[in-house]
């Protein structure tokens, strides 16, 4: 995140410079050739399939479809939305922020509708921005191995159904660390 005024930025760890444009003294960039990511679907920028690998020599542990290789033949992919936001290696903190638009004026509880093939539960923090307020709470992940789509209500600090008053557009801040799953909708009701 960087300051308008004065253009400074607030760098992710071991990460420096006015613009975060380098690496730390004794650490380094990776590029493609120092990362290894399992896809599940994607697509060249051409929208041809991708080419997969199965040897698990190369790629211990690889689930379902295969993993991507990259190559000079394929040294590019587009990876669809559920598997950027999935990505198993992603283990920095996740903050999403959104814009809600309010019909109107009232008391408003929220659910967020998920899906997640992880056994362990996990927590995501809420902070919501309305005119005169900043509302908190916090949604339980729990495991959602199935083929329907699981439902969580944001909870406030006593672990009690969160009920936000909402006097105009509210924004929204959804913030997890070390949490996998897909978000498919972030839902609010009187």
């Amino acid at each position: 995140m960087c300051s308008g005024p004065s253009g400074v930025c607030q760098c992710r760890e071991h990460v420096v410079g006015k613009a975060c444009q380098r690496p730390e003294n004794n650490y380094y960039f990776p590029d493609l050739h120092h990362m290894r990511y399992e896809i599940e679907d994607g697509t060249t920028p051409h929208g041809r399939a991708l080419r997969f690998g199965f040897d698990p020599l190369e790629f211990p542990e690889f689930s379902w479809r295969g993993y991507a290789q990259m190559t000079s033949v394929q040294d590019y992919l587009v990876l669809l939305p559920r598997d950027y936001y999935e990505a198993p290696s992603l283990r920095l903190p996740v903050e999403l922020r959104l814009r809600l638009r309010v019909p109107q004026v009232g008391h408003y509880m929220v659910v967020v509708e998920y899906s997640t093939e992880v056994d362990q539960p996990s927590e995501a923090d809420v902070l919501m921005w309305s005119p005169g307020a900043v509302l908190a709470g916090q949604v339980n992940v729990y495991s959602c191995k199935y083929s329907i789509l699981c439902r969580s209500a944001v909870t406030d600090g006593r672990g009690r159904l969160a009920v936000y008053e909402l006097l105009a557009d509210a924004d929204v801040q959804l913030k997890a660390r070390m949490a996998r799953f897909l978000l498919v909708r972030f839902c609010f009701d009187r």
